[in-house]
């Protein structure tokens, strides 16, 4: 525990900016490390204060949206990242153990909008997502 006389880290300014840096999609690790305190003591704030885990917790959520945003908007330009944000989110995997060649896999079919760029070069090979599956 910490002595009477020892001033806290843990100050208006410093959440700010912690939690300015967590908007800007960096780490908590990243986050807190800038801000002079350790993970496990920004842990510790999360979990002890909840006026500042709610501040934290609509902080993440902006980061989110934020890089989804980037994701769908480089997507818009490359549909590989539509794949990408499938994969990372959802699970899903274009290929499948080896043993698995007998079973039957679900078809996947990604209907893109004709741009007048042309098929995306992924898509220019024989049966691009045939072997997709859902993985649990």
């Amino acid at each position: 525990m910490r002595s009477p006389s020892r001033q806290s880290l843990k100050t208006p300014e410093r959440c700010e900016a912690i939690l300015d840096m967590i908007r800007e999609c960096n780490t908590k690790r990243a986050s807190a490390r800038a801000n002079g305190i350790s993970e496990d003591t920004l842990r510790k704030w999360v979990l002890e204060d909840p006026e500042f885990a709610a501040r934290f917790a609509e902080a993440e959520g902006d980061a989110e949206r934020k890089c989804l945003a980037a994701v769908c908007e480089a997507g818009a330009k490359d549909a590989k990242w539509f794949v990408w944000i499938l994969k990372s989110r959802f699970g899903w995997s274009e290929s499948t153990k080896s043993g698995d060649d007998d079973k039957q896999l679900p078809k996947v079919v990604l209907y893109l909008p004709d741009n007048g760029r042309g098929i995306p070069q992924f898509l220019d090979t024989p049966e691009p997502c045939s072997r997709a599956q859902k993985t649990k």
